[in-house]
């Protein structure tokens, strides 16, 4: 059986990632490593990860960011599949199971992800039932108490959830928490640092894994249910602005591009031919789509 290797930053949140963490050991039936990067935490974050004996941590002196911290992971990890996780996600039981098979039952996958509350209100034709119930609960907090009130009962809800959708497969790659095949990294390289501190690495990664020359498809997995409480670390660091710093990176690089490839495939646009069709056109123009993003800034 695969060993996966799980990756996640911290910058403070504590509470939230305690949560998070208590979700993934009482929930994952899949041998798995958890490696958390904690990036200059003040709140006791760092204090209480280094206290856990079945975490291995990586600290940094100063808040590095999402991307190079969760290089940082992937560069320590030992796994066949790197899961790349928000610290401020709960995971329900069986959610990594289902993400590796559905990786190993398709070769044409690059990435898989377990669907969120977020996607469900996102993409609310697609789940019409449960976009209502989860627009009438804004409670939910980083306790499990705070959580089963707000669902009326959380694995309840996402049991009924993957039993109901457990085959769907929807190419909506969201980047809450992904699994990513190891290949998969060698191929596109690790996350571009030079989005800074958050924000458009996301479209990025998945954009190129779009563009790669196998394992090119990523999937939204019925099978598997998260709650995501979205942006509670970058609302404290200056969102805004880290967002437009980001966009400007990302329109830079992409130019002539931008996000179209990634906007149409989410939208069920493009298939597996479009995408071999696009890197063929677009290999002699970004380079980048065959090394390292960083690569550049190392020599």
């Amino acid at each position: 059986m695969s060993l996966c290797s799980l990756v996640s930053c911290t910058h403070n949140q504590l509470a939230f990632t305690k949560l998070f963490i208590d979700s993934v050991f009482k929930c994952t039936d899949f041998p798995f490593e958890l490696i958390m990067v904690d990036n200059s935490s003040t709140d006791g974050t760092a204090e209480y990860l280094s206290g856990l004996q079945n975490v291995r941590l990586i600290r940094n002196d100063r808040n590095l960011g999402c991307s190079a911290g969760w290089n940082q992971g992937i560069k320590a990890a030992q796994g066949n599949y790197v899961i790349v996780c928000n610290n401020d996600i709960v995971v329900t039981p069986g959610w990594l199971r289902a993400l590796i098979t559905a990786l190993e039952e398709d070769d044409r996958l690059g990435m898989a992800v377990p669907v969120s509350n977020i996607q469900v209100m996102h993409f609310d034709a697609q789940y019409p039932e449960e976009a209502v119930y989860l627009r009438k609960r804004h409670n939910a907090g980083p306790t499990w108490e705070l959580m089963d009130v707000s669902y009326s009962g959380f694995y309840n809800f996402a049991r009924a959830f993957t039993q109901k959708y457990g085959k769907r497969r929807l190419s909506h790659p969201s980047f809450e928490c992904v699994a990513l095949r190891r290949s998969v990294i060698d191929d596109v390289g690790l996350f571009d640092e030079g989005f800074g501190l958050a924000f458009m690495e996301d479209v990025d990664y998945v954009q190129r894994i779009l563009l790669n020359h196998r394992h090119n498809l990523a999937v939204s997995c019925g099978s598997a249910y998260i709650h995501h409480f979205g942006n509670v670390t970058t609302s404290k660091v200056g969102g805004s602005v880290l967002f437009e710093q980001a966009k400007k990176h990302f329109h830079s690089k992409w130019a002539g591009v931008d996000s179209q490839i990634y906007q149409d495939y989410i939208q069920g646009r493009l298939d597996q031919n479009d995408l071999y069709a696009w890197r063929k056109k677009l290999l002699p123009k970004f380079p980048f789509l065959s090394k390292d993003p960083n690569q550049s800034r190392k020599e």
